[in-house]
């Protein structure tokens, strides 16, 4: 965060473009122009990478989501699984791919109690969708222990 104050106000305070930014210390552009995006942050998720407590690579990661609350509550989690970048990319596409999904026809009680139940049992989202002769179930995880954890559980059944 401070390389990131640190440019901005070298192009504020002596007129200068990323480029010529960039020149001036020997990096790429692309590189300058990475950093300042994290400006772009809310001040809960800057100071959490100030802390130490997300990565440069989290940050990032973040940047593509738009909402402030949703990027404290995304950092939140992040740092209550401990997931590491690319699991949080993953899940930061999982929940763009939702957004975009049209909303689905509501599933039956029958198989809303199974979802639930589901979801109880394997202490993760579950969900039941139905189609014409066939349906699916998805189990979300969010980490590759969690995903051991899932099939072990399911393997002991």
């Amino acid at each position: 965060m401070e390389l990131a104050y640190a440019y901005s106000l070298l192009m504020d305070r002596f007129e200068l473009t990323q480029e010529q930014v960039a020149q001036k210390i020997g990096k790429r552009r692309s590189s300058i122009a990475n950093i300042l995006r994290l400006l772009q942050l809310t001040p809960y998720v800057q100071q959490k990478l100030r802390d130490g407590e997300i990565s440069f690579g989290h940050a990032r990661a973040i940047l593509s989501v738009k909402e402030a609350e949703v990027q404290k509550q995304l950092v939140d989690y992040i740092i209550l699984k401990e997931l590491s970048v690319r699991d949080t990319e993953k899940y930061i596409q999982g929940l763009s791919e939702k957004k975009e999904v049209k909303k689905k026809e509501p599933i039956n009680v029958f198989y809303r109690e199974i979802q639930e139940n589901l979801q109880k049992a394997l202490g993760t989202k579950v969900v039941i969708s139905q189609g014409k002769n066939k349906g699916k179930i998805e189990i979300e995880y969010y980490s590759d222990e969690e995903l051991e954890r899932i099939i072990e559980m399911i393997q002991s059944k």
